[in-house]
C-alpha cells in the first residue's frame, strides 16, 4: 500500500501532452563520378519527431524519434533507418532526478569535433554531418547550488554504425596502414565491400558506465568525467586477398572484394574541462585520457586529447555573429589510417576557424575550415539558411576535401558536395 502512495503523485489524468516535428528533404550532389557500385548521388528523407507528455510537475515522459531514408541506395541501413534517439521517463524530485529510457548525452562542451563526448554511439552514413543513437540508460543526477552531479549506466551500448558497401565514404582507392605500421593496400579497379559481421570485444557493448562532476566557481564552469566503455569509433579489420607489389615500402594489391569488420574495444577514458565566460569572449577548454583494457593488434593501448576553443560574440544593430577559433592535440601511439573509423585522429593536430553571421531571425550563414597540418590537409564548409516562414526553411551547403591519398580528408578529395535541404516544420 505504500508503494501506491509513492507512484500516485507520478501521474495524473490531465496529462499535458506536447509535440512537434520536422519532414525533412536532402540532395547530395558530387563534383565527381566514382566507379560502379559506388553512389554518385544521395536522395535523403527525413522525419523528425518531438513527443512529451508532462503527467505533473515532477514526472514526464519524452520520445524523439528519427526515420530516415536514403533513395539513392539498396543497401542496409542506409535504405531505411530508425534511430530512436530519445524514448524516456522522468522523474523530478528534490534533490535527485531520474531518467531511465533511451537517451542521448552531451559531455563535451567544444563545437564540431569535442573530445569527450563519448557516451553515445554514432550514425556515420553522412561521417561530415554524423549523429548520436539513443542509448538505453539510467540516469541519476543531483543538482545543489553551484554542483552538479550524474551518474550514467548503460546495459547495452548503441552500436556506431558505418556506411552502407555503396557509400562514398569508404576508401575507393587505397588503404593505408590498416594491418600494419607503413604499408599501403592498393584497391582494385572493380571492387565490393562487404560486412561479414561485427566483433565485440570484452563485451565492450555491454554494462557501459560513468560519472559526471559539474561545478560553478564565479565566471568558471568546472566538469570531471570518467566513463568505462565502448569506444565511439570502434576499429576496423579488412578481410581480403592479396598480392605483395613490394617490400620496403609495403605495397600490397588487393585482388577480391573488401570485407569490413567493426571491431568494438573497451576503454576507461578520464577527462575535465572548463569554460570561462567573459562579457566580449569565451575561452573553452578539454582534455581526456583514454586506456584500451581490451587486447588486440589493431587497438591502440592508450591515446590522449586536448582541444582548446576560443569564441568571440559581435553585434552589431540586427546584425550578431560569433567568431570560433579551436586548437586541438593528440597522442596516440595506432598507426594512422584512412578509414571512417579514424575520424577522430583528424584532430590529433589541427585547427580549426569559423564564424556564424545571423543577420536576422529568418537568415544566417556559416563558414568552417579545419586544417590537418600534420597531414597538409583541409576541409571546408560554408552553409546559408533561410526561414522562409513559420513552416518553411531551406538550406544551401557546400564543402570541401583537398589532401594527398595517404590521408584521411585526401581519401575523400572526390567528395567535394554541394546539399540543398528543405524542411517543414510543425
Amino acid at each position: 500500500m505504500g508503494l501506491v502512495y509513492f507512484l500516485l503523485p507520478l501521474f495524473s489524468f490531465a496529462a499535458d501532452f506536447e509535440w512537434s516535428g520536422e519532414f525533412r528533404t536532402e540532395g547530395h550532389f558530387y563534383s565527381e563520378e566514382l566507379p560502379s557500385p559506388t553512389r554518385t548521388t544521395d536522395a535523403i528523407l527525413q522525419g523528425n519527431l518531438d513527443f512529451d507528455v508532462k503527467f505533473n510537475s515532477i514526472s514526464r515522459m519524452h520520445l524523439k524519434p528519427i526515420i530516415r531514408s536514403n533513395l539513392s541506395t539498396q543497401e542496409k541501413p542506409e535504405n531505411l533507418f530508425l534511430n530512436i534517439q530519445e524514448a524516456f521517463w522522468e522523474i523530478k524530485t528534490q534533490p535527485l532526478k531520474i531518467k531511465l529510457g533511451s537517451n542521448t548525452y552531451h559531455w563535451g562542451i567544444l563545437d564540431g569535433y569535442s573530445p569527450m563526448d563519448i557516451t553515445n554511439g554514432r550514425v556515420l552514413f553522412n561521417p561530415l554531418s554524423s549523429e548520436k543513437r539513443g542509448a538505453p540508460s539510467l540516469q541519476l543526477s543531483s543538482e545543489f547550488d553551484l554542483l552538479q552531479i550524474q551518474a550514467l549506466y548503460i546495459p547495452e551500448q548503441a552500436r556506431t554504425l558505418f556506411p552502407s558497401a555503396d557509400s562514398r565514404w569508404l576508401p575507393r582507392e587505397v588503404l593505408i596502414n590498416t594491418t600494419n605500421a607503413d604499408q599501403t593496400v592498393l584497391l582494385p579497379s572493380s571492387f565490393r565491400y562487404y560486412y561479414p559481421g561485427y566483433e565485440d570485444l570484452e563485451n565492450a557493448l555491454q554494462n557501459n558506465f560513468g560519472f559526471k562532476l559539474d561545478a560553478r566557481l564565479g565566471d568558471f564552469d568546472l566538469s570531471l568525467t570518467y566513463f568505462e566503455g565502448a569506444s565511439i569509433t570502434p576499429q576496423t579489420r579488412v578481410l581480403a586477398t592479396f598480392d605483395v607489389v613490394s617490400i620496403n615500402p609495403d605495397i600490397l594489391q588487393a585482388r577480391t572484394d573488401i570485407g569490413l569488420i567493426p571491431v568494438y574495444f573497451k576503454q576507461r577514458m578520464s577527462g575535465f574541462s572548463s569554460t570561462w565566460t567573459q562579457d566580449d569572449f569565451i575561452l573553452k577548454i578539454e582534455s581526456i585520457y583514454s586506456e584500451s583494457i581490451s587486447d588486440d593488434l589493431i587497438i591502440p593501448p592508450w591515446s590522449w586529447q586536448n582541444g582548446l576553443a576560443f569564441e568571440i560574440p559581435v553585434s552589431f544593430g540586427e546584425t550578431s555573429a560569433t567568431f570560433l577559433l579551436q586548437t586541438y592535440y593528440g597522442e596516440n601511439k595506432d598507426a594512422l589510417d584512412n578509414m571512417i573509423s579514424s575520424s577522430s585522429r583528424l584532430f590529433d593536430r589541427s585547427v580549426l576557424c569559423g564564424a556564424r553571421i545571423a543577420f536576422s531571425t529568418e537568415t544566417s550563414f556559416t563558414s568552417s575550415i579545419l586544417y590537418d597540418y600534420r597531414g597538409r590537409s583541409f576541409y571546408g564548409r560554408a552553409q546559408a539558411d533561410h526561414k522562409w516562414s513559420q513552416n518553411w526553411k531551406s538550406s544551401f551547403t557546400v564543402d570541401i576535401l583537398e589532401g594527398d591519398r595517404d590521408t584521411l580528408l585526401g581519401t575523400y578529395d572526390r567528395n567535394d558536395r554541394a546539399v540543398l535541404t528543405l524542411s517543414y516544420l510543425w
